[in-house]
């Protein structure tokens, strides 16, 4: 229940609250909320907290397209590393809430991005984590509609987005084995 507090009131009132906040106060909030992504054990609650830290990264992005948050970059690359599936979904679930977290940036991280969503795609092992990565896929393509570059460069990602919305609709039953 927190989580969901703490992200509606990031989302309604960041520029009210937050700047109020002692920096000492300021940099615990963050620190917790990226340790607390690690250490969750329950999945729904990770999720949770993975929304608000997506919510608190788009906060810190200007009107310039500056991250004024460049550790919650480091924390996804770091994430999306990790050989623990559960850190890998967090890693995706939080692109595909603030897929502009890259900001002014994007365009140096374009290949590893890139490289990062196709791997997730890939990954036959754990479900949970291929249907993240369609998700957050299909947010940075659609968060990027008006960019033909940005297409284009992620068009080999399209075979795993289409293998994973296929292998997902199968799982749950929506799709027969011969559609």
């Amino acid at each position: 229940m927190a989580a969901l507090l703490l992200r509606r009131l990031i989302i309604g009132s960041f520029d009210e609250f937050y700047p109020t906040l002692a920096p000492e106060i300021q940099a615990g909030m963050k620190e917790q909320l990226l340790l607390a992504v690690h250490e969750e054990q329950n999945d729904v609650v990770r999720k949770k907290v993975c929304d608000v830290v997506a919510e608190l990264a788009r906060s810190f992005i200007d009107e310039e397209g500056v991250n004024h948050w460049p550790e919650s970059l480091k924390f996804l690359f770091d994430l999306v590393s990790s050989p623990n599936a559960a850190l890998r979904e967090a890693a995706l679930l939080i692109l595909s809430v603030t897929p502009g977290i890259f900001a002014n940036q994007q365009q140096h991280y374009m290949d590893v991005i890139r490289q990062m969503l196709l791997q997730c795609l890939g990954d036959t092992e754990n479900p949970q984590v291929r249907l993240a990565a369609v998700k957050a896929t299909t947010a940075f393509l659609l968060a990027h509609d008006k960019e033909p570059g940005v297409q284009r460069h992620f068009v080999d990602c399209l075979p795993g987005l289409l293998s994973g919305v296929a292998v997902d609709l199968r799982e749950t039953g929506e799709v027969s084995g011969g559609a």
